[in-house]
C-alpha cells in the first residue's frame, strides 16, 4: 500500500522497486493508498447530489463558528430537547468520508438546529410551520416554561446585527432544514446508510497493511 505519487512510482528509484530489489523479492503487487481510492470512491458516490448537504454543513459551520452567544442558545435548546450538544463541525472536502462524520453530528442535532433558525425565518414562514415546530416540542417533550424560553432566545438573537452576506448564509439554511427538510432527511438517510461501508472498507484496508507491514518488519528481524 503505497501513496500514489509518481515519484515515489519509478521504475529504477521509486520505494516499490526498492522494496523488491532489496527486502522483499516476493512482493507481488503494490497498489494505490487505500485511502485515496476510498476517498475518491467517497466523491463519486457524492456527485450526483451536487453538494446539497455539503453546502449546508458549511454554511452551518460556519455561521455558528464565530457567535458564541448563538452556539450557547444551541446547547440550551438541545439540552431542553435532551440531545448531545456539540460544536456544528467543519466538513473537509480533502478528506475522505468527512461528509459522514459531519452528517452523523447533523441528524443528531437537526432538530436544536431548526428550533434554533425558526427565530430567523420571516413571520409569514414562521406561522406556515407554527404546527411542525409544535409537534416537535410535543416529541421531545419540551416544558411550555422552555419554550417561553426559546421565544426570549429567538427576541436576542434578531437583535443582533447581521451582515447581508451572514443573512443570506442563514436563509439558505432555513430554506434547507425547513423549507427543504424532507430532502435535508433523505439525504442524510443515503449518506448514512452507504459512507459507513467505504469507512469499513477502508479500516479493513489499513488493518490489512499494518498486518503486512509487521510481518515484512518480524521477516527482516525487527
Amino acid at each position: 500500500m503505497l501513496d500514489s505519487c509518481n515519484v515515489m512510482r519509478g521504475s529504477k528509484s521509486g520505494l516499490e522497486t526498492r522494496i523488491r530489489q532489496k527486502h522483499c523479492p516476493t512482493l507481488l503487487d503494490v497498489d494505490g493508498d487505500s485511502c485515496h481510492h476510498v476517498h475518491n470512491a467517497a466523491k463519486t458516490f457524492a456527485a450526483p447530489f451536487s453538494n446539497f448537504l455539503e453546502a449546508l454543513f458549511t454554511d452551518i459551520h460556519t455561521d455558528n463558528q464565530w457567535a458564541s452567544d448563538q452556539l450557547d442558545y444551541l446547547k440550551i435548546i438541545c439540552e431542553f430537547l435532551d440531545v448531545p450538544a456539540t460544536n456544528p463541525p467543519r466538513f473537509i472536502s480533502h478528506r475522505w468520508l468527512s461528509a459522514y462524520d459531519v452528517g452523523f453530528s447533523t441528524k443528531r442535532m437537526l432538530p436544536a438546529l431548526r428550533i434554533l433558525y425558526d427565530g430567523f425565518m420571516k413571520k409569514q414562514d414562521q406561522d406556515v410551520y407554527k404546527e411542525v415546530l409544535q409537534d416537535m416540542y410535543r416529541e421531545h417533550e419540551v416544558s411550555d416554561q422552555a419554550q417561553r424560553r426559546i421565544e426570549l432566545i429567538h427576541k436576542d438573537l434578531c437583535k443582533k446585527a447581521v451582515t447581508d452576506q451572514g443573512k443570506n448564509k442563514k436563509a439558505r439554511i432555513c430554506q434547507k432544514i425547513w423549507v427543504e427538510s424532507r430532502k435535508v432527511d433523505l439525504h442524510l438517510s443515503v449518506y448514512l446508510g452507504v459512507l459507513p461501508i467505504l469507512k469499513e472498507c477502508h479500516g479493513l484496508s489499513s488493518e490489512y497493511f499494518h498486518i503486512q507491514y509487521n510481518a515484512t518488519n518480524q521477516h527482516r528481524g525487527f
